[in-house]
């Protein structure tokens, strides 16, 4: 490879990291982002220690799932570390409350949950 490629490619590497990372810091801004950012490493298991099962491939799926979900909020942890902090609260904020109208049996808990009419 030439120097001129090898700067190249290192000029790109880092104009993609800091777009990255503009993207990131994007998400954390908005409260929408926050909550799709959590939902996304939540989804991927991130709080599940060991994603054990007798299926090998569907084990291999979770622990690559759990993998990126763990970069995810690394990445965001390293930008921003008090906008993950105020996206774990707004989480289980809005979780806790679910949970309280699930106990208590409240009608409008389901309402929150459907679909809005179109």
């Amino acid at each position: 490879m030439s120097r001129r490629n090898k700067d190249t490619l290192q000029d790109w590497q880092r104009r993609k990291k800091e777009q990255d990372d503009k993207d990131i810091r994007w998400l954390l801004s908005s409260a929408q982002g926050r909550r799709l950012l959590y939902r996304i490493i939540y989804e991927m298991a991130e709080f599940e220690s060991v994603n054990f099962s007798f299926n090998d491939a569907r084990m291999r799926f979770s622990e690559g799932m759990r993998a990126v979900g763990q970069r995810l909020l690394i990445e965001a942890k390293n930008l921003s570390n008090a906008d993950v902090v105020h996206m774990w609260s707004e989480a289980l904020s809005a979780r806790n409350f679910a949970d309280l109208h699930r106990q208590t049996g409240d009608a409008e808990t389901e309402e929150w949950k459907q679909e809005p009419p179109p």
